[in-house]
């Protein structure tokens, strides 16, 4: 069988937001970090949803406009380029993902056991996105927490991986799964089509809870041996569950959802005529989780760009490379305890 061309090149700006564990907000921060970059002129982004759940949809309030990932599973099966629902927002367009990408699953599974080929899944999608890759500046993929085949897809198709996680344990344990799939995604792709960790950054933590974000972060780069402290971010997303969920509910990113309350009607003017005060569900806080994913953008366009040059290349490689020792040592601990 041909080798699947790959545009690893156009692919050169992909990430994948992942942690196997669900609930750590990484559908929201795909999201936002979209939306964010699709604002800065004559950029385009591409957002890919390859979670069967499809959340992704109500953050960028499609509605019915979905078609819950039925576009890229034909686009697999067939060999062709899926068609992206165009201009979600200027410069934004979606892949959208849902049910349908459950038989997406089974139907990369059936291909690699008929080809006899057990990397068939990390190919899929990096030979189905190649055809449009070079057509956006950014693109990133929401990655589901439970199917390991769709998580392959992605890891194989992009070029940086970004981690959130939460201060529990159960959230450190997906983060320490993604790292065991990452460096298994790695060898797989070899040196010619690098993937790297960009970074991993704490997300829904109280922003009074200065003790449990060291404490989270002090255990974080334990996970991950001497390279963890290099690979945490300084942002911290706050937790703001009315901003979240007032933003989600109305179809808005969290930056839109600020822009609308600080254009907002002032709650005295109708009081003062009279009328029924209208609530801004959110509104204290939105202005606050803003703020925090536009510095998350910004920490993560600072290291991309400084990964690009060549001594940083040198750097990230390194970086790496200790994760993948120091994942690789914990694995074999782990084989003869």
């Amino acid at each position: 069988m041909a080798t699947p061309t790959i545009d690893r090149d156009g692919l050169g700006r992909a990430l994948a937001f992942s942690n196997i564990k669900g609930g750590v907000g990484k559908t929201f921060a795909t999201a936002q970090c979209a939306g964010l970059l699709a604002s800065v002129p004559d950029y385009r982004v591409l957002a890919v949803d390859l979670d069967i759940q499809g959340n992704l949809d109500e953050d960028f309030g499609l509605g019915d406009r979905s078609d819950g990932g039925q576009g890229l599973l034909q686009a697999v099966m067939t060999g062709t380029a899926p068609q992206p629902l165009m201009d979600v927002r200027p410069g934004l367009d979606v892949i959208c993902g849902g049910e349908y990408l459950a038989d997406l699953a089974d139907v990369i599974d059936a291909q690699a056991k008929r080809q006899r080929d057990p990397n068939r899944a990390y190919n899929a999608l990096a030979t189905c996105l190649s055809p449009l890759a070079a057509d956006y500046d950014w693109l990133l993929f929401d990655c589901p927490p439970g199917n390991e085949t769709l998580l392959q897809m992605a890891l194989g198709a992009a070029r940086w991986v970004v981690i959130p996680t939460r201060t529990d344990d159960s959230s450190r344990k997906g983060l320490r799964k993604v790292a065991r799939r990452f460096v298994e995604a790695r060898a797989v792709r070899g040196p010619e089509a690098p993937l790297d960790l960009l970074g991993i950054f704490l997300s829904a933590v109280n922003s009074s809870a200065k003790t449990l974000r060291r404490e989270a972060r002090d255990a974080i780069i334990g996970d991950l041996g001497p390279a963890g402290e290099q690979l945490m971010l300084n942002t911290v997303i706050r937790y703001a569950e009315s901003s979240a969920s007032g933003a989600r509910n109305r179809g808005l990113l969290v930056h839109e959802l600020e822009q609308q309350v600080a254009t907002a009607e002032p709650w005295w003017q109708a009081a003062r005529e009279g009328r029924p005060v209208v609530s801004q569900p959110g509104a204290a806080s939105a202005a606050g989780l803003a703020s925090d994913f536009q510095s998350l953008v910004q920490e993560l366009l600072a290291r991309i760009s400084a990964a690009e040059s060549t001594d940083g290349a040198a750097h990230s490689q390194e970086v790496n490379d200790d994760v993948d020792a120091y994942v690789q040592a914990a694995l074999r601990q782990d084989a003869s305890a």
